[in-house]
């Protein structure tokens, strides 16, 4: 999960393109063992929780198939969060393609509690701190259009 939410935050950060990505994570309430939380934190410009899933909503679906045993699921023992990673240019283009898509979102997932909880990040971006992003990550991916990436990269991250 912490991979998920490390290469999200990448992609964002080191493109000019619009770049998103809609997470569902475990909202595990030892901080100890949740990374990738701290890094949600760490990067408000970036990243926000639009909300969550409570582990009192989420329900399996049941197999049509079963090979050997039929058996039962437990019940979940945290809730789920909804995290979106995204960039300014992400922001803006799905705010002008799609003016209402949270409240579609919302819709679509009625299980879950929306809007403001301990760990909803800020939407202003007027403030980003500009660091440069990793040549080793830059390499790894090329832009559909050949247009030169964005080499830009907030203080917490790997060192290359």
């Amino acid at each position: 999960m912490l991979k998920c939410v490390q290469h999200s935050l990448r992609s964002a950060m080191c493109s000019k393109l619009p770049t998103a990505t809609f997470l569902l994570l475990p909202n595990w309430e030892n901080k100890s063992i949740n990374a990738y939380r701290a890094l949600v934190q760490d990067n408000p410009n970036y990243c926000t929780t639009l909300g969550f899933i409570p582990k009192t909503k989420l329900t399996y679906a049941m197999p049509t198939s079963w090979k050997g045993v039929q058996r039962n699921f437990s019940n979940h023992t945290w809730s789920m969060d909804i995290i979106a990673v995204r960039n300014k240019e992400a922001k803006q283009h799905l705010t002008d393609a799609s003016p209402n898509w949270l409240q579609t979102l919302q819709r679509n997932i009625p299980e879950a509690i929306w809007g403001k909880n301990q760990y909803l990040a800020r939407e202003d971006t007027d403030h980003i701190t500009k660091h440069v992003c990793p040549q080793y990550f830059i390499s790894k991916r090329e832009d559909v259009t050949g247009q030169e990436r964005g080499r830009h990269w907030p203080g917490k991250g790997p060192k290359h």
